[in-house]
Order: C-alpha cells, then sequence, then structure tokens
C-alpha cells in the first residue's frame, strides 16, 4: 500500500520540496514532483537550481534524470515517490510507494491538505506527518 506522508509547516514550500527530493534522491528513489499549475512548475525549476546536486528534467524529456517535474501524475516512468505540489490529490497516487504532501504555514494551503488528508484517510491509507518548523523530518 501506498505510503502517505505529510511535512507540514514548511516556510517556503518549493525549497521543502527540493529539500525532500534531495532526500529520496540520497536513498537513490527516482522522485515525480507533481505541479500540474505552470507558474508552480517553473517555481519548482527555479528552487532546484539552489541544489546543484539533482539532476532534474520537465516532462518526459529525460529518462536518464531521477527528478521530473510533470503536469502529469503518470508521466513517471517508475512508482517509487510521487511529491504532490497540487491542491488536489493526484488522480494515480496509488501506484507510488510513496507520496509526500508539502504544506506551507499559509491558510489556503492549509486548508487544502486537511482535504487531501481526509481524502486519504477515507480511502484507509496510514498517514504520517512532520511538522518541519520542528526541523526533525
Amino acid at each position: 500500500m501506498t505510503r502517505i506522508e505529510f511535512y507540514f509547516n514548511a516556510e517556503s514550500k518549493l525549497r521543502a520540496a527540493c529539500q525532500l527530493a534531495a532526500r529520496a534522491l540520497e536513498r537513490r528513489l527516482c522522485v515525480l514532483i507533481y505541479a500540474p499549475d505552470e507558474a508552480v512548475a517553473r517555481g519548482v525549476q527555479e528552487a532546484l537550481r539552489a541544489f546543484p546536486a539533482i539532476r532534474f528534467a520537465l516532462g518526459a524529456q529525460s529518462a536518464e534524470a531521477p527528478v521530473v517535474i510533470a503536469a502529469e501524475a503518470e508521466a513517471a516512468r517508475n512508482d517509487e515517490v510521487l511529491l504532490n505540489l497540487h491542491d488536489g490529490a493526484p488522480r494515480h497516487f496509488s501506484r507510488y510507494r510513496q507520496v509526500i504532501e508539502v504544506v506551507a504555514r499559509a491558510e489556503d494551503d492549509r486548508q487544502a491538505a486537511r482535504e487531501r488528508f481526509r481524502f486519504y484517510r477515507d480511502r484507509g491509507y496510514a498517514i504520517r506527518h512532520y511538522d518541519m518548523a520542528l526541523g526533525r523530518t
């Protein structure tokens, strides 16, 4: 069953997403960053430039890149980690071994995260949560 993890109280959602992607890469996992909003996808791309060790591609541009930024959750060539940067739960989330949800401190983001949390919980998924403000993730 897919492991669901919420990382909340992120000061910067995009920076936290990059840090979590880097952590997955340290475990030799491939990551799909699900960003269907074009502005978010560009923001992730810019944020990833601060992490020179992370090789990434947009969409299905490269089968070699361990991190792919895509507007479609089914675009990945693997089923390892889906890092969701969308307000809703991705349609094909259950094909991944792990789903990471990043939640910023802003109330609108927290509300959308609560809805995703209920969505996963109502389908029987165990959910782990981590407070990024505590620095222990």
